[in-house]
């Protein structure tokens, strides 16, 4: 659990492109390290990646999380923007992170958000109208 903004926040990371697409990482640790080496917390078998590429860290005074590239040969990029090795740099909720082929959505949720879903048309009386206005505006 993250403090951010003054409110208990959930930080996690989603994969968008890479091998495990469309999966969330927790962020629930003071430091998640992210490399080839399978002693990671988060282990990319990407050859772009360095065994221990980069690491995000937590600073539990403030809840401010940020990216350090460990040295690597490839580096690491947040919003298409190469970060400076060996320096934090502070990442934002929706940041893109790119490290070799994998990209990353950095997400804060409050405490126990659970997503609007969308209404179920599945009972909906006007489905057959709303089916028919779709197929003749399409």
């Amino acid at each position: 659990m993250n403090i951010y903004a003054g409110i208990q926040t959930k930080a996690f990371l989603i994969v968008q492109r890479g091998e495990e697409i469309g999966e969330q990482i927790i962020l629930d640790k003071q430091r998640t390290t992210i490399g080839r080496n399978t002693d990671n917390v988060i282990v990319l078998t990407d050859p772009r990646v360095s065994r221990y590429h980069a690491v995000i860290q937590l600073d539990p005074t403030n809840g401010q999380l940020s990216i350090i590239d460990l040295g690597s040969t490839n580096g690491v990029m947040v919003n298409d923007r190469q970060i400076s090795r060996g320096l934090p740099y502070p990442l934002q909720p929706r940041n893109s992170i790119i490290i070799g082929q994998s990209v990353f959505k950095l997400q804060v949720r409050p405490e126990g958000y659970q997503p609007v879903r969308p209404p179920d048309r599945a009972n909906d009386p006007n489905i057959t109208q709303y089916l028919e206005m779709k197929r003749l505006f399409s």
